[in-house]
């Protein structure tokens, strides 16, 4: 399947246009060979503390393939100032 990437995330190539006509599902190496889409590359999650971080995902596009990127974050942990 090849994909666009549109607001951040990817969407599925339906149709395309194509000499003048519209095509319903076209071949992916069609829309790859044309430019209008793009393969979908996942990648795991990486190794986090769950007890300390988090993971958020994200998709960024280069010049073959919309990719899956992945961040660890940082939980904030609440300190009390109580005795």
């Amino acid at each position: 399947m090849t994909f666009n990437l549109i607001n951040g995330n990817p969407v599925r190539v339906r149709s395309i246009r194509y000499d003048g006509r519209r095509i319903a599902n076209p071949p992916d190496d069609l829309v790859v060979q044309l430019g209008l889409g793009y393969p979908l590359i996942t990648t795991p999650v990486p190794d986090y503390n769950r007890e300390t971080q988090y993971v958020t995902n994200s998709w960024r596009q280069d010049e073959t393939a919309i990719v899956e990127v992945w961040t660890v974050h940082e939980m904030e942990i609440e300190t009390s100032s109580e005795p």
